[in-house]
């Protein structure tokens, strides 16, 4: 990158840490440092919570999705946009959840349930969300270590110390301090900030995207390319689709309904509305903005296509492939017990030729795999085998090497300044996922755990201190756990099977909102069977 980029990281990063400290002085006690004193507006609300809700995971697993799906699932996945337009108009759950005047849904479930099903809750929810939220910090700090081209450990007093560690203390420690200043009052207010920041960094960008690529030259043969029953394309032609297909849209559409105010990762802007029309105008106005965040990382992931399948972009794509590939294996076999091994399956990526067969229509799958199959990941795969581990290891490589493909792919695209423009805004979007997401899961084990069993009441000022320190809990697991756990899957699939832990809560809220039979009883058998399922899935 060169010194414009850097920059154009820095000095917004600069801005939003200011912020962050100037707006400390409004924490006043509990209640502001939960719900940001419950006076947010519904403009707050929206920017805030929409950037808080997309996370620069999001946007690489989004990346992701439909590098391997194209549009023609997104096709079915545009049902759920009136369906959340009729459930914002109508405020499903938000009114009925205000008018109980709960803090937290912790609070709810004591009043409508049971204290012993407050502490139930809280721990499944707490397991499930610290686990979705542990692998944040990893893929945050992969994609900067990729995008920016760091290198992969660095030399530091005689010691040599990874860049993947480092990178996720650094930008961990500014979320740490971003939540602990002010809670959810800092974390809004920055969340607020970013998003505004936002907007135009996204414009510059599509701007040169619609300058640079044809779509008739480029996309569209690109995306036209694929065999029958797996269209990019055609949403009726996709019943050969796997992993992201209509049962996976399907399924989340029911979601949508079942576990509506659920998910506790953003469980802090659920109370900080100034009123219930003003969370539910908040909802309806993030709504909106998000169906724009989420359309700007799929055209990003088409240019991708575009950019590794067209021939005109062929010498490029091989350039990147071949730079991804050394990098992941750089990452995956670390070490100078590997160091000839990695030489040596380097040099051989260096010799594989830039594609040369472009296809405008497949007639078989067969035929497609056979010509458009990356040879990168599959050589890697083939030569780490022999090695002890080495099927982890290619597990691993296939995964970090797929997730980081769209990434490196725009650092090759996007020009001077527009990358470091792209940089801060996905710097922005894990920062404030982090805040986001440690706040919420450090509180709710606090608030709904901790005081439920505690026989002696915190005074304002050790309730605090014990949310600190929960969150700063939370924080470190997030650490290690990234750290030494080994990706094998989509993101988006990790995202499905660890939320699923808390998937019985959807029912025992809706229901419990809406249903008076709803019974304690019925509420345990709930959490307790989902919670089963989805860790028999994993």
């Amino acid at each position: 990158m060169s010194w414009l980029d850097w920059i154009l990281v820095w000095v917004p990063l600069a801005l939003v840490v200011w912020i962050a400290m100037k707006s400390q002085r409004y924490v006043k006690g509990v209640a502001d440092f939960l719900t940001a004193g419950r006076v947010g507006g519904r403009y707050v609300i929206s920017v805030a919570s929409g950037e808080a809700g997309m996370g620069l995971i999001s946007a690489i697993a989004i990346m992701e999705m439909y590098y391997q799906c194209g549009f023609a699932v997104s096709f079915w996945s545009s049902l759920t946009a009136p369906i959340s337009l009729i459930m914002g108009l109508t405020g499903f759950c938000i009114y009925r959840f205000r008018e109980t005047r709960a803090m937290t849904m912790g609070q709810f479930f004591e009043m409508r349930y049971s204290r012993s099903l407050r502490t139930t809750a809280a721990v499944i929810q707490s397991l499930s969300g610290i686990v979705n939220y542990a692998i944040f910090p990893a893929v945050g700090a992969r994609f900067l270590i990729y995008f920016l081209d760091l290198p992969i450990r660095v030399n530091f007093l005689g010691f040599s110390l990874p860049t993947f560690m480092l990178t996720m203390i650094a930008f961990l420690g500014v979320a740490l301090i971003i939540a602990l200043l002010g809670g959810q009052v800092t974390i809004m207010t920055t969340d607020c900030v970013q998003g505004l920041l936002s907007y135009p960094m996204y414009a510059l960008i599509v701007l040169y995207i619609i300058w640079k690529f044809s779509w008739n030259g480029d996309m569209l043969p690109a995306l036209s390319a694929r065999p029958p029953g797996e269209s990019f394309l055609n949403p009726y032609d996709v019943q050969k689709l796997r992993d992201f297909n209509l049962f996976y849209v399907f399924a989340g559409i029911i979601g949508m309904f079942v576990g509506r105010m659920s998910w506790g990762g953003t469980s802090g802007y659920n109370g900080a509305a100034l009123n219930a029309h003003e969370a539910k105008m908040g909802g309806l106005l993030g709504s909106w903005r998000g169906g724009f965040g989420t359309m700007i990382f799929i055209l990003l992931a088409v240019t991708s296509i575009a950019y590794l399948n067209s021939e005109r972009f062929s010498q490029q794509a091989r350039q990147t492939r071949v730079e991804l590939a050394a990098k992941t294996l750089d990452d995956v076999l670390p070490g100078e017990e590997n160091a000839e091994f990695r030489a040596g399956l380097k040099e051989k990526f260096s010799q594989i030729p830039a594609r040369s067969e472009f296809s405008s229509k497949f007639t078989t799958t067969e035929h497609f795999k056979e010509e458009t199959v990356d040879p990168y990941p599959v050589l890697a795969s083939a030569e780490m085998e022999a090695l002890p581990g080495g099927k982890k290891a290619a597990q691993t490589f296939g995964t970090i090497y797929n997730q980081m493909l769209v990434s490196i792919s725009l650092r090759n695209i996007l020009p001077m300044g527009l990358t470091g423009i792209f940089a801060a805004l996905m710097i922005f979007l894990m920062i404030s996922t982090d805040t986001t997401y440690m706040h919420s899961w450090g509180t709710i084990l606090v608030q709904d755990f901790f005081v439920p069993l505690r026989k002696k009441a915190f005074s304002p000022h050790e309730q605090i201190r014990a949310l600190r320190w929960s969150i700063t809990g939370v924080c470190i697991f997030a650490l290690l756990f990234s750290y030494y756990f080994a990706q094998i899957d989509f993101i988006l699939m990790f995202f499905s099977i660890t939320g699923a832990i808390w998937s019985g809560a959807g029912v025992i809220i809706t229901l419990g909102l809406y249903w008076k039979r709803g019974t304690t009883a019925g509420a345990y058998c709930s959490l307790i069977i989902g919670a089963l399922i989805a860790c028999s899935g994993i």
